[in-house]
Order: C-alpha cells, then structure tokens, then sequence
C-alpha cells in the first residue's frame, strides 16, 4: 500500500501505489540481480487505474513519494506553494493524508487569538483582512465563520490538549487538531485528552464535546517567533492535511531555478529582521518566458548556466 514514484524507466515521474512487494531475499541471501519476475514491485500508477492491473517494476527505479521531511507542491499549478511533509495519517477512508507543514509571515494586525487574549509566540490564531490567506468571507468586523469554533470552544479544545493558549504546541499536538476528530463521530464516544484513542469500552456513556462539531480543522496556524527589533512580524506555522492526488512533486533544483527564489504573497508582511535577507521577489522575466513556452525556456537558461 506503500506510495512511491518512478524516478527511472520508461515510467520516470509517475507516481504509483505497491500492490505486491518485490522479493529481495531468497535462500538466505540478497537478491543482487533483478531478473524475475518476482523481483520487481507489482505497482498500480495512477495513470493506470482505469486500464488493466499493475506494471511491474524494479524496485530500484522507484522511491516512497511523498517521504517524511520531503517538500511537496500542495497546490498544483503553483510552484511557490511548498510544504513539508511531516508524517503520513492512515486513519479511515474519509480522514487518512499526509500532514503538511509550511511558514508564513503576518503583521499583528492580521491574527487574532484562537482563543481570546493576547497573541504570542504559541498562541493558536486565526488569519484576518488584508492578508492574503485569511478568508475572504471575512470582514473588518472579523466576524467568525461558521465552521470557525469560537472563541469558548476554542478555550475547550486547549483544554482537551491540556494546553493554554500561550503554550507551545508540539508536532503532535497540531496533528490531532486536523486528524483528532474522525475517531469521534460515533455517538457514545467522548473525546478526552487528544493523545488518547477514545474506544466505545472505555467512554460507553459520553458524547462529544461541543466544540468536535468544529474538527477537523482544515489549517492550523500557530505563531513560531516574533521579530523582537521592529515588534511588526510575526512567522506563523501552519499544520494541514492534503491526500496524495492533491501532491505535486518538485523538480529538480535546476528544474525549480529561479522559481524556487520566488516569495509568497504573504512576504508582503515580512520584515527586513527575519526570514531571508534582502528584498523579496515575486516574479521573474525567466519563469515568465518559461510559462509561456512550457519550460523550453527555463530548461535552455539552465542549460547554459552550468
């Protein structure tokens, strides 16, 4: 069950599921040569699911795509929209992905606190106008909307990770905000401490707290610093969860110049004391031209750089 990507052969870029294991061990002793049938993965490519059965590949022309701590383009079509891959969530049909981590920046005047009081670095907080991710069903009122909990709620779910909201929130923590709540949606089950897998045995008589109708939570935002010089940035992080057919790979470094030197919108709150040093460029003439000739371009201003 196992996702990689083809990264040789006639197949290279495409990205597949592992139906059958490849046998590298016989006799006691390691397969050296790849010649069997029965030496190669049986892998189903996504490209493939609506024809007939898997293709067999070597094991060594394939990689697990998308790994932990590999960057993934999470929006495809963006080049600049990268994340994290922080861990895999195998939970049920409707709840398993990957969990995504990436930075952001905000002034103070973009986020307010989850759950009421003062921002600071670990508060839980919500994006507001003017910046660039914060919805656009808002207004300056920052009225809330509905799938957003409030502000008492917010203050349970804390509770239930047993955290304040000036705490710092570990990895795992975040992953239950966006993963917690498809264990809790059969009635009979209470939703303890989030580090807990509730069971129908152990809370046979409770339900769930007010504030699951609000979980998952599609994006997570936490504050990770604070610039201390000027007082007018902040760097969030934000936790998410995307299923692998929303994944796009990255290409190479040389493939990704001078793409991969490009800012996200939300630079534009970035101060001159943190994150990358020097003016921040949005766009370029060669990517472009690039875009406009489907990469020749890019490839040939590549080419000759090297």
């Amino acid at each position: 069950g196992q996702r990689v990507r083809v990264i040789e052969g006639l197949h290279a870029g495409c990205c597949g599921v592992v139906l059958e294991r490849a046998v590298l061990w016989e006799c006691g002793r390691a397969v050296t040569a790849v010649v069997e049938p029965e030496h190669h993965h049986d892998v189903l490519l996504d490209e493939d699911e609506d024809e007939a059965g898997p293709r067999r590949i070597s094991p060594y022309q394939v990689e697990p795509w998308p790994r932990v701590g590999q960057q993934v383009c999470w929006l495809p079509g963006e080049p600049n929209a990268i994340a994290t891959v922080t861990s895999f969530h195998g939970g049920d049909d409707n709840g398993s992905g990957y969990i995504l981590s990436r930075r952001l920046y905000a002034s103070p005047a973009t986020v307010e606190a989850m759950a009421g009081g003062e921002v600071r670095v670990g508060s839980w907080v919500r994006l507001l106008p003017p910046h660039p991710e914060s919805s656009p069903e808002l207004d300056v009122s920052t009225a809330r909307l509905p799938d957003e909990p409030s502000i008492k709620d917010a203050q349970r779910m804390l509770h239930e990770l047993n955290l304040h909201d000036v705490a710092e929130f570990s990895s795992e923590q975040l992953h239950e905000l966006v993963t917690f709540p498809y264990y809790h949606r059969v009635p009979g089950w209470h939703a303890p401490a989030m580090s807990a897998q509730p069971t129908p045995s152990t809370h046979p008589h409770s339900w769930v707290s007010a504030s699951a109708e609000f979980l998952p939570l599609r994006d997570v935002y936490v504050v990770r610093g604070a610039c201390t010089a000027c007082g007018d940035c902040l760097e969030l992080e934000c936790v998410t969860m995307a299923s692998h057919d929303t994944l796009e790979p990255l290409g190479s470094e040389s493939e990704r110049d001078p793409c991969c030197a490009h800012c996200n919108h939300d630079h534009m709150f970035k101060c001159a004391h943190m994150g990358h040093a020097g003016e921040c460029v949005y766009s370029c003439p060669e990517c472009e031209v690039s875009g406009s000739s489907d990469g020749e371009s890019g490839a040939s201003d590549d080419d000759s750089g090297e």
